[in-house]
């Protein structure tokens, strides 16, 4: 599902059940869904897709990279799965889009009937320059 104008320059780069890769240009656009808590082998499940998505990028370091989806976790919290995820942020230099554009604390999923609130859904870039505006409705 790509642009007409934009197929010349689109590549698929990786998939898997959790994650999918394509570049548009000199950008690497990244989409990935980890497992929710209780999931059967969810440490092994996190560690392939960080591991899979994470020779992607060291294949195309001359990219800008997009990165976002359900990290189902919560970026602030210091819990061993998500550090898993923090190091590597800190080792692909990308940056939370929320925190960049002083959104630091909004929901991404609001159940008012329940009262459920969470913020697992993010955008990361390793380019905020590229950043014009982000907002979540």
């Amino acid at each position: 599902m790509v642009n007409k104008r934009l197929q010349p320059y689109t590549q698929m780069i990786c998939t898997g059940e959790r994650y999918a890769v394509v570049k548009v240009s000199n950008h690497l656009f990244i989409n990935w869904y980890m497992p929710c808590s209780g999931t059967p082998d969810k440490q092994f499940i996190i560690d392939e897709v960080l591991r899979k998505v994470g020779m992607c990028i060291q294949n195309h370091i001359e990219c800008n990279l997009v990165l976002g989806g359900d990290f189902n976790c919560d970026l602030d919290s210091s819990d061993f799965l998500t550090r898993l995820i923090l190091d590597f942020m800190k080792e692909n230099n990308v940056f939370r889009c929320n925190l960049a554009a002083g959104c630091n604390k909004i929901f991404t999923y609001c159940g008012d009937a329940l009262g459920n609130y969470s913020c697992i859904d993010f955008v990361l870039m390793s380019d905020l320059t590229y950043l014009c505006t982000y907002t979540v409705k």
